[in-house]
């Protein structure tokens, strides 16, 4: 849906969107997979909110053996992964208690949450995070990509330019939510999410937004304010069940 329009995207704009998506998604979360896991493992995923399915498809056309799993508010979300991918597994969730009782007796490789933490309820949250980081398997990791608060640009353009977005995380805010819910400081990543240098625009972006952001930092500096380390619009938080991330940055 296009709220500006209040009209469903047409064919066209879906597409744009798809291959836009997919290639920020390849550049940033596929590399944290494949570092942690190879293209012959059959590992077990489950996503959060997978929208168009465009993460869905990164999946499967890097893991074929992947046993993939999606949840949402929404059943024509999971419909159309359904549609899409007939060997996946999908399942409505609509609060925290329904995602306890779903995940009671299951444990997942990975747990993916893109563009989706930002929208629940802060009151729940703790409960989402908690029981994502309980079903994670021994050596399993937990991604989530969430608007930063620590880019200037997010407040307006990225939260409140959302109706529908709850929770605003910046570097700090999102490495408090992962330890208040078991996660190990060791075993923490908060990554920036960059834009992969495809198309002009994007190449010009790329270029001058690291400037921008210096002097962001630098009338933080001046200002006696916090200078936070990750300024990109997005942010990921990356947690590893047990042991050391593989994936330093990006």
């Amino acid at each position: 849906m296009d709220y500006e329009s209040g009209a469903p995207y047409n064919q066209q704009e879906e597409d744009f969107a798809r291959h836009l998506k997919k290639s920020y998604h390849t550049k940033n979360i596929l590399p944290l997979l494949l570092k942690n896991f190879t293209k012959e493992q059959n590992i077990k995923v489950l996503e959060y909110g997978p929208g168009l399915g465009i993460m869905a498809d990164v999946l499967h056309e890097n893991y074929p053996s992947i046993s993939y799993t999606a949840v949402d508010i929404d059943p024509n979300v999971l419909n159309r992964i359904k549609n899409t991918h007939l060997d996946a597994m999908t399942r409505q969730v609509n609060s925290s208690k329904d995602l306890c009782e779903f995940l009671s007796d299951k444990k997942f490789d990975v747990i993916i949450a893109l563009d989706v933490w930002e929208h629940i309820p802060s009151i729940e949250l703790d409960t989402y995070t908690k029981e994502s980081l309980k079903h994670l398997s021994g050596e399993g990791i937990f991604i989530a990509q969430v608007p930063n608060w620590g880019c200037p640009f997010t407040p307006n353009a990225g939260f409140a330019g959302d109706i529908t977005h709850r929770t605003p995380f910046n570097e700090i805010s999102a490495r408090q939510l992962l330890l208040k819910n078991g996660a190990d400081i060791n075993n923490i990543k908060i990554l920036p999410y960059h834009f992969p240098r495809n198309g002009f625009l994007n190449f010009i972006r790329s270029i001058i937004r690291p400037l921008l952001l210096i002097l962001y930092r630098l009338v933080l500096a001046l200002l006696g304010l916090q200078v936070l380390k990750i300024c990109t619009p997005n942010l990921i938080m990356l947690v590893k069940k047990n042991g050391t991330i593989a994936q330093e940055k990006i």
